[in-house]
């Protein structure tokens, strides 16, 4: 959810309904023009003489599951300190919710609260069907109503689930972990995990994430630069948010060069693993190329925004997070309310960090 963009998965889910051979929705209205081409009539629900028909489950067009379809570690240095990193990071998810959140459309907290999984008691998640991870942070729940970022006319013919990203994560700073799925798509067969190690090097170490020896085989590693790929044509373009131009008032930090990272100090490194599933015939090479394009623009995007907006969050204390965060959740939940979404009681008196990739696309 960087400025401008609600959420990474909205972009992947958009892309997954924009074809009409990639969702049961989208098939059915090309069958029809399809049917009507030929001269054959039209079904009674498409004119409108009988109510009309929900589209079939995905599961109707599921493939036997092929396991992870995209396994890729994105490696991003920052000019940051590690612990810096942490105030960012959160700072990032309020504000960026903020920004995102109005006309019924945004951002819903539906838990924030501390958890201790360190004995693994805690399992595999009921919400999204992924495993815990074994250790204690900072736990959040989130909804994320993305209605206008689906082509209109799929998004007549879904249910009102279809249109609601589910958000967990799990903020064990350095280690993060946020799972992403969507309420009509089965979590067994649509997932994307992004699991997150925060640490003080420029990028060389080959595990950071403890990956299996079966795992690192099939991982891929691509190496982002916060300074790579601007656009300064483009529309949302912001030359105080650019990097090579800006420079910190209160550190001294900025204009980046090519080859910063090797003489920059302080430095440090985000990990990123992105590991998505989604295991629907037919359609796993368009959503593939599309979670890893989405990711990779929204990580650099998103951590570019961290460090030139550094001068907003340098000397805050994770109590004035957390006063911020309180203050944000009751705050996003009754705009959404109030502008016609429609939200699930949020817990009461929760307090603590966001984090994950949601809003900070990944900065978690």
């Amino acid at each position: 959810a960087s400025r401008g963009a609600l959420h990474p998965l909205a972009c992947t889910y958009r892309a997954a309904t924009s074809a009409d051979k990639v969702h049961p929705a989208a098939l059915l209205a090309s069958q029809s023009t399809r049917r009507r081409r030929r001269g054959a009539a039209a079904p009674a629900s498409e004119t409108g003489a009988s109510e009309r028909r929900p589209p079939p489950p995905l599961a109707s067009i599921a493939a036997p599951s092929p396991g992870t379809m995209v396994l890729i570690e994105f490696r991003v240095p920052l000019p940051l300190e590690c612990d810096e990193f942490q105030v960012a990071q959160l700072y990032m998810v309020i504000e960026a919710s903020k920004q995102n959140t109005g006309d019924g459309e945004g951002v819903e907290w539906i838990k924030n609260e501390p958890y201790d999984n360190t004995d693994g008691h805690m399992g595999v998640s009921a919400v999204t069907n992924t495993e815990v991870p074994r250790n204690k942070g900072q736990y959040t729940l989130k909804n994320y109503h993305i209605a206008s970022k689906i082509p209109g006319i799929v998004a007549a013919m879904l249910p009102t689930d279809a249109m609601i990203l589910v958000e967990e994560a799990w903020n064990a700073y350095p280690h993060c972990k946020t799972v992403l799925t969507n309420g009509y798509l089965d979590n067994k067969k649509f997932k994307i995990i992004i699991e997150t190690m925060h640490a003080p090097d420029k990028g060389i170490q080959d595990n950071a994430l403890s990956l299996s020896a079966d795992r690192l085989k099939k991982r891929k590693v691509e190496y982002l630069d916060i300074i790579d790929d601007i656009d300064e044509e483009a529309e949302d373009y912001k030359r105080e948010e650019d990097p090579r131009y800006f420079k910190s008032t209160k550190t001294g930090r900025g204009e980046l060069k090519k080859g910063w990272k090797d003489t920059a100090t302080p430095v440090m490194t985000c990990y990123k693993l992105v590991d998505a599933e989604f295991a629907y015939w037919g359609l796993q090479g368009k959503v593939e190329k599309t979670i890893t394009d989405s990711q990779r623009t929204l990580f650099r995007k998103t951590l570019r925004q961290a460090f030139t907006l550094i001068d907003s969050w340098h000397g805050l204390t994770m109590t004035d997070i957390r006063r911020m965060e309180a203050e944000s959740k009751a705050e996003l939940n009754k705009t959404l309310a109030e502008t016609g979404a429609k939200v699930e009681t949020p817990i009461e008196g929760a307090e603590g960090g966001g984090g994950g990739a949601g809003a900070a696309g990944g900065a978690g």
